[in-house]
């Protein structure tokens, strides 16, 4: 496997009164994976849409017991206020690639 290309663009907003930050963006990543059959290389092309909250731990605190439904995924906010947002695209990325690839099948996304 090989990842050739891996750039995500993304807008920041904040909402100061309720302690969040949104992020939309957008994923693109060019890749190499082996084919499931033959072991063959198998290129993929993603692009991906991902929005995310993020929201500080007393935030979170306040609303436990609350039950949010078809919302952006939140994510807590480290105590020292950082957020490891390689980490996080790196798992939508892996969440995004064919779990099986094939020689012939349509990769782009």
């Amino acid at each position: 496997m090989a990842l050739s290309s891996f750039e995500i663009k993304c807008q920041v907003s904040h909402d100061f009164l309720n302690g969040r930050v949104r992020i939309d963006a957008i994923l693109h990543a060019e890749l190499i994976q082996s084919c499931v059959l033959t072991l063959t290389a198998v290129q993929e092309i993603l692009c991906e849409p991902v929005s995310l909250e993020l929201v500080a731990k007393c935030t979170i605190d306040k609303m436990s017991g609350r039950f949010f439904d078809d919302g952006p995924e939140e994510i807590e906010i480290a105590a020292d206020g950082t957020v490891d947002m390689g980490e996080i695209f790196a798992q939508y990325l892996s969440l995004a690639m064919n779990p099986y690839p094939r020689v012939g099948q349509s990769t782009s996304n």
